[in-house]
């Protein structure tokens, strides 16, 4: 974008104004970076790399926390991190990462199961203005199971099998 502006030297003076990054590729401090697709990205210590929801701001306890859910996933599955909020533990929905479901789900709205200390729950993955993606029919009930609570940290390590969209879930208490 060129702008003009008067200047005491001249009458107009043209300079050369770089657009506006999109929103969301601020920096957001060392080691850690926003992303456009609806994630953060957080390089672990275990060769890992955490994906963040939109919007997630961890206190340096949450962070920690997460860091050391991600020590539980099993080598080489993929998995992301998500701050249970109100709307997520209220509202029957909780947001997925949509670099992450762009990379390693299914584009369609698709079932999936949680499993957590030996059960499962059956849920839906839907799509916001197809470009969203969220745990909707199903959520409920495993929030409601598994008592969660406003400020808990939950990791969603993707399980590799077959079909079926399956994830572990590890959870931190708040």
């Amino acid at each position: 974008m060129i702008t003009s502006s008067s200047s005491s030297d001249s009458e107009y003076s043209t300079h050369y104004v770089p657009p506006k990054k999109p929103r969301g590729w601020e920096s957001k401090g060392p080691g850690k970076s926003r992303d456009p697709n609806g994630g953060d990205e957080f390089k672990t210590s275990n060769d890992g790399t955490l994906i963040f929801s939109k919007k997630l701001a961890l206190t340096p306890a949450q962070k920690r926390r997460a860091i050391e859910l991600s020590r539980g996933v099993k080598p080489g599955n993929k998995h992301y991190v998500a701050l249970m909020t109100y709307t997520s533990v209220h509202t029957g929905q909780v947001t997925v990462p949509a670099k992450f479901a762009c990379d390693h789900l299914p584009p369609e709205n698709k079932k999936a199961i949680l499993h957590y200390k030996g059960h499962e729950w059956p849920l839906s993955i839907s799509y916001k203005n197809g470009l969203h993606p969220y745990f909707s029919s199903g959520w409920k009930e495993f929030v409601k199971d598994n008592n969660l609570r406003t400020g808990d940290v939950c990791l969603f390590e993707l399980i590799k099998n077959n079909n079926i969209v399956s994830f572990k879930v590890h959870i931190s208490r708040y």
